[in-house]
């Protein structure tokens, strides 16, 4: 009888205790953290000269890249440049960006050579000009 009373004792403690605020089976909720980052460049849905006044009014560049759905160095450079999170880091940071699709009757007001194309702009001064694929690596370092 007094094995019962010691289970039934250590059962109420046991109670007890599970009913305390504290520790539950549910994760910690995640902390938020404080530097956000993106996953992606922000490209804006403006024209030309409507970015081009966001990028003087925000101190920041102008990056225009253009490109096009059937070339093959676009489509790397989708996949592989402009995800990669040094390259977004600096455009977040730095520049206002707009991306041009060839073809669809869109006009550009850039004459390009070669896509894909990345034009940069201080003001309504084009300040470099890049045609053709680049690794992020290098794109960075064309940027800097």
């Amino acid at each position: 009888m007094a094995n019962v009373v010691k289970v039934i004792e250590l059962f109420a403690v046991l109670a007890i205790i599970a009913l305390l605020p504290g520790c539950s089976d549910d994760p910690p909720p995640s902390q938020p953290n404080p530097v956000v980052q993106n996953e992606s460049i922000d490209w804006v849905p403006l024209s030309f000269e409507q970015a081009q006044a966001l990028a003087v009014v925000e101190e920041k560049v102008l990056l225009v890249y253009m490109a096009a759905s059937w070339c093959p160095h676009s489509a790397r450079m989708e996949r592989g440049t402009w995800v990669d999170p040094s390259v977004i880091a600096w455009v977040h940071d730095a520049a206002i960006a707009i991306r041009w699709e060839l073809g669809g009757g869109t006009w550009m007001p850039v004459p390009i050579g070669a896509v894909p194309a990345t034009a940069i702009y201080a003001g309504e001064v084009e300040i470099a000009r890049h045609e053709g694929y680049s690794t992020a690596p290098e794109f960075l370092e064309w940027l800097v």
